[in-house]
């Protein structure tokens, strides 16, 4: 009986265990699922951020490419190609935005980009931790099932040995009672 008490007092304390786990798995999916979504709004504003980046560092080329062609002159050599005539000068156009804007737009992509890894990172790291935690709930279940089944083998086993001492008990009186013995 005692060794009875033992299996349920370790089959409740392995459930107050699995109940913990399933907690603990729960909150490894609700950060997923949070973190999930910062990573698509971060990652929707870095491609908006690469985007102007891309659209800011064309305009200011294009910008620089037309003050250097105002500078041009037939007869003298282009920084850039070397040649001497210039026929289809790119046209100063205003400048959209200054080379700081442009450092500043890149920065911004630069920063969100690498806070999108971060993220990304941390997203793996918790997988890996409600996977592990998981496996932990797996071997909880399993070890709920063998001290289920030894329960029951231990109050099988206690169910036979007291029909064997009642059968044995019954045996006893009848030797014990030569009267009735005769009677039988």
């Amino acid at each position: 009986n005692a060794e009875y008490e033992n299996v349920s007092k370790d089959i409740k304390a392995n459930q107050q265990l699995m109940e913990q786990k399933c907690n603990e798995i729960q909150g490894y999916v609700d950060r997923q699922k949070d973190m999930t979504a910062r990573f698509e709004l971060l990652e929707q504003s870095k491609n908006e951020a690469a985007l102007l980046y891309e659209q800011m560092s064309d305009d200011f080329l294009r910008s620089q490419a037309g003050i250097m062609a105002s500078r041009l002159t037939d007869g003298t050599p282009c920084p850039v190609c070397g040649s001497k005539t210039h026929p289809s000068k790119q046209p100063v156009t205003e400048i959209v935005c200054t080379e700081e804007e442009l450092k500043g737009a890149k920065q911004k992509r630069d920063n969100l980009k690498n806070e999108l890894q971060k993220l990304s990172k941390a997203l793996a790291d918790n997988k890996e931790l409600m996977t592990k935690k998981e496996e932990e709930l797996a071997f909880c279940k399993e070890k709920d099932l063998a001290l289920a089944v030894k329960g029951h083998e231990i109050k099988l086993l206690a169910t036979q040995l007291e029909e064997r001492i009642l059968t044995r008990r019954e045996q006893l009186s009848y030797k014990s009672f030569p009267a009735a013995k005769k009677a039988y």
